[in-house]
């Protein structure tokens, strides 16, 4: 069962010889939501298609379905009339329908319930289950977020290419217009040295000056453990980027504890695979 209604376009953003496109998992949710209005404001500037989606275990759940995704698009079509917007009722299981979208290079939005911290152990809601899953670059909006965030947050590792994470965090600064924090955290038992830390941070700093980051870049090392260090320099921030290239730290328990006890946006870049 798949139901796919569009808007007509009013404008698009090619990524390569298709049109990018911004999917948003949606029900009646506070959690939903949010990732709706982030989703819509970033694909406005972007000029992405906005593809809204919601999964219906049962096929009695189909007719409610509908009605959330005719509810979601009305949202969109208000918030912004220059977003083309399409919607898409899926069948079977939600993490299972989420995880299978996309192509290379698309991204999925969705929103999740703060959960308690846990350290090692993968606890809280389904959405946090669908952006450790996916292979695609997916978005995670807290349900609750607050006025007044500013700049954009880039963990990058200490070892390994940054490119990932980095060059996401600075299209995302500059779509922003807001200055770009590269963080590198390492934890006090791990023997980094301070020299070690400052080539990486001069490799990130290059890359986001590549990639076209604002001039306002600053970058600092840390030695904490590493989760512990970006939650909390991610309290005030617009968005907090990792980079998971499919394999080193970022790629496992980081990722899990950020999201568990996120306190900020959250985007988990991925390379187009």
């Amino acid at each position: 069962m798949e139901r796919v209604a569009s808007v007509a376009p009013r404008g698009s953003w090619v990524r390569g010889d298709r049109v990018g496109e911004t999917f948003v998992g949606v029900d009646r949710g506070a959690s939903a939501s949010t990732s709706l209005r982030w989703a819509v404001s970033r694909a406005a500037a972007l000029r992405e298609r906005v593809v809204l989606v919601h999964a219906a275990e049962h096929a009695a759940d189909a007719v409610r379905g509908e009605r959330i995704l005719a509810e979601a698009e009305e949202a969109a079509r208000q918030q912004s009339a220059d977003v083309r917007c399409e919607t898409r009722l899926l069948e079977g299981s939600v993490m299972r329908a989420l995880v299978a979208l996309g192509r290379p290079g698309d991204l999925l939005v969705i929103g999740t319930r703060r959960t308690g911290f846990l350290r090692g152990r993968l606890i809280g809601s389904r959405g946090v289950l669908v952006a450790i899953a996916s292979r695609r670059s997916v978005a995670v909006l807290p349900e609750h977020d607050r006025q007044g965030r500013r700049g954009v947050l880039a963990g990058i590792p200490p070892t390994g290419d940054p490119s990932v994470a980095v060059r996401a965090a600075a299209r995302e600064a500059q779509r922003l217009g807001e200055p770009l924090t590269l963080l590198l955290a390492s934890p006090p038992a791990d023997g980094a040295s301070e020299a070690g830390s400052a080539d990486a941070l001069a490799r990130a700093r290059a890359v986001a000056t590549d990639a076209g980051a604002p001039p306002s870049i600053a970058a600092r090392a840390v030695r904490r453990p590493v989760a512990e260090a970006l939650l909390d320099a991610g309290r005030s921030a617009s968005l907090v980027v990792l980079g998971d290239s499919g394999r080193g730290p970022v790629a496992g328990p980081v990722v899990h504890d950020v999201l568990i006890n996120i306190t900020a946006p959250v985007l988990i870049a991925r390379a187009d695979r």
